[in-house]
């Protein structure tokens, strides 16, 4: 037996060689919102690619094997939105401040997780989608993030926030990007 026929048969006899699959309705979860997120990200081409996904996908599963019963797919892609998607995120306010917006809406607002009529995708996206594209535009003083109440309290609560972390991570960006005209990830 030569060497690289050995070394493929211990890559196929070692388990951690393996590629790491997400059960189907996790995949279609992760799926669904990378699709969300890369088309914000698009805006402000810092779009990600396949390695991106990929390590995303092997992420959450080793965080569901880790955490076990207790998993939840929502802290795990909280974690995948901060360590990955929002570290590309650098700039001026006239390119940075509406695709801040639009992932503030994608990371606030909560997800049902139930597929529509045709079975294709799941029921809030199309919604979503929508009022991520009004929150780019900046036009409705409604969607803004860092807007306030008449009392004066946040009228998106980070504690309310779908993604907590990473919208909390989005307000501090929008906050320097407001105040100084240019953030960047690690400033914030």
């Amino acid at each position: 037996m030569d060497a690289l026929s050995s070394a493929g048969w211990a890559a196929e006899a070692d388990p951690e060689s393996q590629p790491r699959r997400l059960p189907d309705a996790e995949r279609r979860m992760f799926e669904s919102e990378l699709c969300l997120f890369f088309d914000a990200l698009q805006s402000a081409n810092a779009e990600f690619g396949f390695r991106v996904a990929k390590g995303g996908a092997s992420f959450l599963h080793f965080h569901k094997l880790l955490n076990g019963e207790g998993w939840e797919f929502r802290a795990a892609m909280d974690a995948q939105i901060l360590q990955k998607l929002l570290p590309k995120l650098h700039g001026s306010r006239n390119v940075l401040e509406p695709v801040l917006c639009t992932l503030a809406t994608l990371c606030f607002a909560k997800r049902t997780w139930q597929l529509d009529e045709e079975g294709k995708e799941f029921a809030h996206v199309k919604g979503l989608s929508v009022e991520a594209a009004n929150a780019a535009r900046m036009e409705d003083e409604s969607l803004d993030p860092l807007g306030l109440t008449p009392e004066g309290n946040r009228t998106y609560p980070a504690a309310e926030a779908y993604y907590q972390l990473s919208f909390e991570k989005i307000l501090r960006m929008l906050e320097r990007l407001r105040a100084n005209g240019f953030t960047s990830f690690a400033e914030a």
